[in-house]
């Protein structure tokens, strides 16, 4: 029978080239996009008494290449020419920004640290 395949990350790591390896053999493992990365090679290990042995397999050191803006931008943000993320006009802060991923595997740039600008009372002391 062949190997069965490690719990992982399935939004990170690509084992579709291990899903049919049999003892003794090898396979490699991919960083799945987008993450990028160079492969790693795993083995089905031979002679093993489990009727299905495990992949044996290190982790591709994969790297987040890009993370697609929201579309369109959430309220509070704005992007510039040179492609950073700042608070739009009206709003104060600070843009914190990192990259969410669905259950579905699907990635999105999360904008959050953006609130809105609120004037002092009028008469008072700024």
């Amino acid at each position: 029978p062949p190997c069965m395949l490690p719990s992982a990350d399935a939004c990170k790591f690509d084992f579709s080239q291990c899903s049919d390896v049999r003892p003794g053999f090898l396979c490699e493992v991919h960083c799945k996009a987008p993450f990028v990365g160079e492969p790693t090679t795993a083995i089905c290990p031979a002679g093993s008494s489990k009727l299905m042995p495990t992949l044996m397999w290190s982790r591709p050191q994969c790297s987040l290449e890009d993370c697609p803006d929201p579309r369109p931008a959430p309220d509070g943000f704005h992007k510039t020419r040179s492609g950073d993320w700042e608070c739009a006009e009206g709003y104060n802060g600070s843009v914190v920004t990192y990259c969410h991923f669905s259950s579905h595997c699907e990635a999105e740039l999360v904008l959050v640290g953006c609130s809105r600008w609120r004037a002092a009372a009028e008469g008072a002391d700024v």
